[in-house]
């Protein structure tokens, strides 16, 4: 999976296969320079995702901010990572570039327990 941030800081989540990360070591060995991270996204969930992004951006999914299929116009690749001519394609390549630097952290803190997902009440009796 990858995860891809909106402005609302809310995750749309991609899955992914067939992934490659590669990058060059900087010459002093503190950075990743010319870092590419590819991969192939089926063609359902990526337009599965852009219709969740459009949710978490817009609250809600309609009209031309839905994209409801739009996706599948631009599938690229087959599933399996190969291409052929013969097949229509199912999948989209994704591409992301990055560079990295070395940092140096602190300790590591603990935080606030995360609050309970369900909390049932059923009431009072009477």
């Amino acid at each position: 999976m990858i995860a891809l941030y909106t402005d609302t800081d809310v995750p749309v989540l991609l899955p992914v296969g067939h992934v490659v990360i590669a990058a060059r070591i900087s010459d002093d060995g503190t950075k990743l320079l010319d870092g590419t991270i590819s991969a192939v996204m089926p063609e359902y969930a990526a337009n599965e995702a852009l219709i969740e992004w459009n949710r978490v951006r817009y609250g809600c999914c309609w009209g031309e901010h839905c994209g409801d299929n739009l996706l599948l116009q631009v599938s690229d690749i087959l599933l399996d990572g190969t291409q052929d001519p013969t097949r229509d394609c199912d999948a989209i390549s994704v591409g992301i570039g990055f560079v990295a630097t070395e940092v140096k952290l602190g300790p590591v803190i603990a935080g606030p327990p995360p609050p309970e997902p369900c909390v049932w009440d059923a009431g009072t009796d009477g």
